[in-house]
């Protein structure tokens, strides 16, 4: 119902540019499991100070999301829980609009990065109703260089092709999602991460990401530790883009889709990055309980993913003083 209200001007944002990014499978259990969380906490540690040194300021907490990764973007996007295949099925054929539509009603250029699209679904495209869509054809990536992974390209690449394009130096202010891939199960198989100050697509013509076998036994082995080798890559990857593309004053949403399916866990909670150098920002997140930083181990129910879009909206509807 919220979706009908007219009053969402956005003016609280005063034209900055908004971006989301969904970092597949990264889940709260990186800080509910102790073979994981001092790996994790000296990782965000090591993001902040990079991202402070930029004058990003940043504040962090966790929504409840649904248990797959089409389910956890329906439910974000529509402001309604969609928990289910039978939902979301419905969803599309519903009146439902999406939060990217609503931005463009303001004003803004909505963009759809989406690297693990291989086919083109008419009927998804119409529904979310971007504006300007990427997915895995518009990349040139080399498929001789694709890993035998779900995920075929790696995000580093995604987000330097991306950073890299004069889709982001457009003049009206943008809203993008990017959907990132490479820590999708099976964990473990990514290509190494390039950290040099000065990165090139060329650089990846050296890079060979191919697995010669994924026997299950093997990868089941040890699936913490690899599951933490994945989610670093997207991480370093997703804050490296942050760090050299996006500006201190945009507003920037890390959030995770869904828990890693793979590892047990008891709750569907997913960690939620708030970054932007305008304090008045952040505010509305530090409201319901978003600690600062990157790291917090104070492991709550902050907001649930159905509740993301209309929580934006009203926020950031009415002026805000600095």
């Amino acid at each position: 119902k919220f979706f009908r209200n007219n009053n969402y001007n956005l003016a609280g944002l005063k034209g900055i540019n908004v971006f989301v990014i969904y970092l597949e499978s990264y889940g709260a259990i990186l800080i509910e499991n102790q073979d994981l969380v001092d790996n994790y906490k000296n990782l965000t540690v090591e993001l902040q100070s990079e991202l402070e040194k930029k004058s990003f300021l940043m504040v962090t907490g966790y929504s409840e999301a649904p248990r797959s990764s089409w389910l956890s973007r329906l439910s974000f996007s529509t402001g309604s829980r969609i928990y289910e295949r039978v939902s979301a099925n419905l969803a599309l054929i519903s009146k439902l609009t999406t939060l990217n539509q609503k931005f463009y009603l303001s004003g803004y250029h909505t963009i759809s990065v989406m690297p693990g699209v291989k086919k083109r679904v008419p009927k998804i495209e119409s529904f979310f109703d971007f504006k300007q869509q990427f997915s895995s054809w518009n990349f040139d990536w080399p498929q001789e260089k694709s890993a035998n992974n779900w995920a075929e390209i790696p995000d580093q690449y995604v987000l330097e092709w991306l950073g890299k394009n004069s889709t982001l130096k457009k003049k009206a202010p943008i809203y993008l999602e990017i959907v990132l891939s490479s820590s999708h199960s099976p964990y473990g198989i990514v290509p190494p991460y390039i950290s040099k100050q000065e990165v090139k697509l060329e650089d990846w013509s050296a890079v060979t990401t191919k697995e010669k076998s994924l026997g299950i036994i093997s990868h089941l082995k040890g699936t913490s530790q690899k599951y933490m080798v994945s989610i670093e890559y997207s991480l370093k990857s997703a804050f490296q883009f942050i760090e050299r593309y996006l500006g201190p004053e945009d507003l920037i949403i890390v959030i995770g889709d869904h828990q890693p399916p793979a590892l047990r866990t008891d709750s569907n909670l997913v960690p939620v990055h708030i970054i932007s150098s305008k304090k008045s920002l952040l505010i509305p997140f530090k409201q319901i309980g978003f600690q600062e930083g990157l790291f917090s181990s104070y492991v709550k129910e902050n907001i649930r993913h159905e509740d993301f879009a209309e929580f934006i909206l009203d926020s950031y509807s009415c002026c805000q003083k600095e």
